[in-house]
């Protein structure tokens, strides 16, 4: 699933607080992307999220989807342009393909000209969380082979 309007200042660690309350162990992938092109470095206002079982995914859309962002998150009234969050499928619908996109993603390893740390980058990385809630390390990022290049027919003289 995907959620947006989630407030730009709160950091991964914040947004695992808040959905430990009533789903931890429920999920088993969180990806808040970080916006490193503002001063200090922030999420992009929306986040991915994969829950274990269908049932869970509904419970966290009918809580969420067409709330204001201050009862979904529990922050004090009123807050700066209240929105309303939005709840919808994500566009890679299985944890196997988000993983894979974002492994082959440049930003994700760190490969794009930014002007924050590694340090700053890993605390915005995807995390992936066991059946116990708890985050583990996210798989190894891929890089593409040599050999996995299609190469085009060689042509009668040999060329290709």
């Amino acid at each position: 699933l995907i959620l947006k309007n989630v407030p730009a200042s709160l950091s991964r660690a914040q947004v695992i607080k808040a959905l430990n309350v009533k789903y931890k162990g429920a999920y088993d992938f969180l990806y808040l992307p970080g916006d490193f092109s503002a001063p200090v470095a922030c999420s992009r206002g929306f986040l991915f999220v994969n829950f274990r079982s269908a049932k869970r995914a509904q419970q966290f859309t009918k809580e969420f989807d067409q709330k204001k962002v201050s009862a979904c998150w529990g922050l004090p009234t009123p807050v700066p342009e209240d929105k309303v969050c939005e709840v919808q499928p994500a566009r890679l619908h299985t944890l196997e393909r988000s993983i894979e996109r974002l492994q082959a993603a440049p930003s994700s390893k760190g490969t794009s000209p930014t002007k924050a740390s590694p340090a700053e980058k890993a605390a915005w990385y995807p995390l992936m969380f066991g059946a116990d809630g708890e985050p583990m390390p996210f798989p190894q990022w891929v890089t593409a082979s040599p050999t996995a290049k299609t190469q085009a027919p060689a042509t009668p003289s040999g060329r290709r």
